[in-house]
C-alpha cells in the first residue's frame, strides 16, 4: 500500500485559508502569553483566547486534510466531518453531478453497490458564487485534470473480470448457418 496523494495541486484559496487559521492560532497564543507575562491569566479573557487558539488549531488541521486522496488501494474521501475509504474494487465510476447543498458541479464516487459518495471537490466557474469554506474549489482545467487522474488510477487498479476477459484466445469461430450435413439432404 502506497502513500496517499492528492490528484490535484492545492489552490491559493486553500493556502490562504490555512494561513488565516494559523494566524488566528498564533494571535490567540500571543494574547495568552501577553496576559501571562502581565500576571492577568486569571481574567476570563485569557480563557477565551486559549479556547479560540485551540479551536482554530483543530479547524486548521482538519481543513488541511479535506479533499480526495488516492493510492494503489483505493480512494480516501475526506470532508470536514467524515472520512470514507473506498477500495478500487468497489469503485464503479467517478462521475460529475450537481452538488447536493452548494452551487457548482462536484465529483462523485459511484460504488458497485449503487452508493453515491459526494467528494469535496467542486468545479468553480467564472461566476462569483457563494462557496462553502470546507470544500476544495478547483478551476475548470484543474478539476478536469484531477478527474482524468482519478479515472486513470481506477482503470489501472481494477482488473477486468476473469470470466469476461481472461479466456484463452483461439482463432475466430466460424459457423455457417447455410451448411447442410449430408444426411440432412433429401
Amino acid at each position: 500500500m502506497g502513500t496517499w496523494r492528492r490528484p490535484y495541486a492545492q489552490s491559493i484559496a486553500v493556502i490562504r485559508r490555512e494561513a488565516g487559521a494559523a494566524f488566528a492560532v498564533v494571535s490567540a497564543g500571543l494574547v495568552v502569553a501577553w496576559l501571562g507575562v502581565h500576571g492577568r491569566l486569571a481574567d476570563g479573557f485569557a480563557g477565551v483566547a486559549a479556547a479560540v487558539a485551540v479551536i482554530a488549531a483543530i479547524y486548521a488541521v482538519r481543513l488541511h486534510f479535506v479533499g480526495v486522496f488516492l493510492n494503489d488501494a483505493g480512494l480516501l474521501v475526506r470532508t470536514f466531518t467524515e472520512t470514507a475509504m473506498v477500495p478500487w474494487a468497489e469503485v464503479a465510476c467517478i462521475d460529475v453531478l450537481p452538488a447536493e447543498d452548494r452551487p457548482g458541479l462536484t465529483a462523485w464516487v459511484v460504488t458497485v453497490h449503487g452508493e453515491h459518495v459526494e467528494t469535496p471537490l467542486i468545479r468553480v466557474g467564472a461566476r462569483r458564487e457563494p462557496r462553502p469554506v470546507v470544500s476544495v474549489h478547483l478551476s475548470g482545467t484543474v478539476f478536469d485534470q484531477a478527474l482524468r487522474e482519478l479515472r486513470a488510477a481506477r482503470s489501472a487498479a481494477v482488473r477486468p473480470h476473469p470470466r469476461l476477459h481472461d479466456r484463452p484466445t483461439r482463432g475466430p469461430v466460424r459457423r455457417s448457418a447455410t451448411r447442410v450435413r449430408s444426411r440432412d439432404r433429401v
